[in-house]
């Protein structure tokens, strides 16, 4: 054979080392009437045997090693996992679903940081946020100067409102629900105090541990789409941490933070010992320190926590020689310490007209921006104008709601000593913290759409109603926690709030009416009646003592113009 000639034959090729083992030649005899077999083509099966013949022997194939690992079939296997899940806090038909959304995010903030959703600055050195990543609580408290690496040395105290379940898988938080309710918080963990939850989720990593390790490392979970789509996947469990475990591990490296879990249930109004818990721990910082407050997306509950620490700081100020952070007009300490003439009688009373005024012609700017969010006009943004103007006794109402003076809250001012200070004081302070909700707004708006956005059959189970009534008592709560403030005589708050609010004891009896009746029309008078909002194309059925009837539709005649001013005066309201 030529040298320069390519053999499939190892050993007569030139491209062969010497040292190689030799392979000897395989000489198939042509004349043989059997065919060559292939290294990897079976044998094919004689006619005579029969289809029963094969099937009844055994199958002896032996499973593949890599089966269960295979992409397809741990897909497959998502809806068995949950149903069969053991742990004793992630149990049967239980999932882990991500925190973030994209779509509980507010884009109009003036801070984006990633990881941190929702993070927002507000009056007195006080922050909220949504529940962050690991990167971003890093990066939060690098802005805060709490960074080991920061230039100055600043401590913060973070407080965290979250009632349900949580753990960190791989620096994301993860918070458990149902698998049949995905989207609302389980109903099991109401009213849990820290101590007991922080046990919950210790257990819940334990499972998380166990559940990996018989996946080959992985976890499933789940996670919300752009359109609300919940969606199984699996991730590496490389690092399971608990929250509290995710903030020492802070500590541990440096970071000046203290850290505090007040548990909040999200869908009903808070209870008298939260804000005993603030107290308690606020009361004995600087001033100055900065106060972060969390919750799952950094709305309801953080902005709460917010409004709380702005009270309490207020007075903490004042009592160190700080002018007052939130002067309310017709009210002064420098003017209590002067003699008045008629001349600044008079001078004052110009004054509190002017401001009466001024709330009147904010309070109109914030009712049209509210119904046009709460009516979703969107196909008409002008209607809002031309509509107010068709319903000016309506109008007159929604008016007084939106600023919250409802019965029950008239009520409660007049029987608190410092009821129309305190109000004043509160809403101010709730409107410079509205960033992502307005709890005064928030009532109106949940009260409009039960009207026009019937969520359920039942009267008592209204999801809109009942959350209209929520923003009530949050709202009638907060009230009397800025007058037991403000009548305090120090701010050392020896008396608890929860003792304090006992004490008066026709505040109480309204709070445990409104408790005990549960969601009523009445208590949201001058607006229990709103059937004038809505439209001849669509009837709807309310709840309660009324039925929807149809009215006009709103017509368009102003110009875009006029509703971007309205919204541009709202962000500076």
């Amino acid at each position: 054979m030529n040298n320069n000639s390519f053999s499939l034959y190892a050993e007569s090729s030139s491209t062969r080392s010497a040292d190689s083992p030799s392979l000897s030649r395989r000489h198939i005899d042509s004349s043989s009437s059997i065919e060559p077999v292939l290294n990897f083509v079976p044998p094919k099966i004689s006619g005579h045997h029969s289809r029963q013949n094969s099937s009844s022997q055994p199958n002896t194939r032996e499973k593949n090693p890599n089966e269960d690992s295979d992409p397809f079939n741990l897909l497959k296997m998502a809806p068995t996992i949950v149903k069969k899940r053991k742990g004793s806090v992630l149990a049967r038909n239980t999932i882990l679903k991500m925190d973030h959304f994209l779509s509980g995010t507010n884009t109009n903030l003036d801070f984006h940081l990633q990881g941190a959703p929702n993070f927002r600055v507000a009056d007195l050195n006080v922050y909220g946020v949504a529940q962050p990543t690991v990167i971003g609580l890093s990066t939060i408290l690098a802005i805060l100067n709490c960074h080991p690496k920061s230039l100055n040395s600043v401590s913060c105290t973070w407080f965290s409102t979250r009632e349900e379940p949580l753990v960190y898988l791989n620096g994301i938080p993860y918070v458990l629900r149902e698998y049949a309710d995905p989207m609302q918080n389980m109903s099991a963990f109401l009213g849990i105090n820290s101590i007991r939850l922080e046990k919950v989720e210790e257990r819940l990593k334990s499972d998380i541990v166990k559940e990996a390790k018989s996946l080959g490392g992985l976890i499933l979970v789940h996670q919300e789409l752009l359109d609300g789509t919940i969606v199984p996947c699996y991730i590496a469990a490389d690092k399971v941490q608990t929250p509290k475990e995710v903030f020492q591990e802070f500590q541990n490296q440096g970071y000046r933070i203290k850290y505090f879990r007040i548990p909040i249930s999200p869908e009903q109004a808070p209870e008298d010992n939260y804000f005993d818990e603030y107290i308690h721990v606020i009361r004995n910082l600087e001033p100055t320190d900065p106060l972060i407050f969390n919750c799952g997306i950094g709305a309801v509950r953080t902005t709460v926590g917010i409004i709380i620490a702005q009270i309490i700081r207020r007075t903490q100020l004042i009592e160190r020689g700080y002018p007052d952070p939130f002067p309310i007009s017709g009210w002064s300490y420098l003017d209590s310490a002067q003699s008045s003439g008629d001349i600044n009688q008079f001078v004052a009373k110009g004054l509190e007209e002017a401001d009466h005024l001024n709330e009147k012609n904010n309070a109109l700017l914030r009712l049209m921006f509210l119904l046009e969010q709460a009516l979703d006009i969107k196909s008409s943004p002008q209607s809002a104008i031309q509509w107010i103007m068709q319903r000016g006794q309506l109008i007159e109402k929604l008016k007084e709601a939106v600023v919250g003076n409802y019965q029950s809250i008239v009520s409660l001012t007049a029987l608190l000593e410092s009821g129309i200070y305190s109000k004043k004081l509160l809403d101010t302070i709730i409107d410079k913290s509205d960033d992502v909700v307005n709890l005064r707004e928030i009532i109106l708006t949940n009260r409009i759409r039960q009207i026009t956005e019937v969520s359920s059959a039942s009267y008592d189970e209204n999801n809109y109603l009942s959350k209209a009534l929520n923003g009530l008592q949050r709202y009638f709560f907060l009230l009397c926690f800025t007058a037991y403030v403000n009548e305090s005589p120090n701010t050392k708050f020896e008396q608890r709030f929860s003792s304090w609010v006992r004490a008066r004891t026709e505040v109480w009896a309204m709070l445990q009416n409104m408790r005990r009746k549960g969601p009523r029309l009445y208590f949201f008078r001058p607006v229990e009646d709103l059937r004038q909002l809505t439209t001849h194309n669509q009837k709807k059925l309310g709840h309660g003592m009324f039925d929807m009837v149809a009215t006009t539709d709103a017509t368009v005649e102003t110009e875009n113009v006029v509703i971007n001013v309205i919204f541009k005066k709202k962000k500076k309201i």
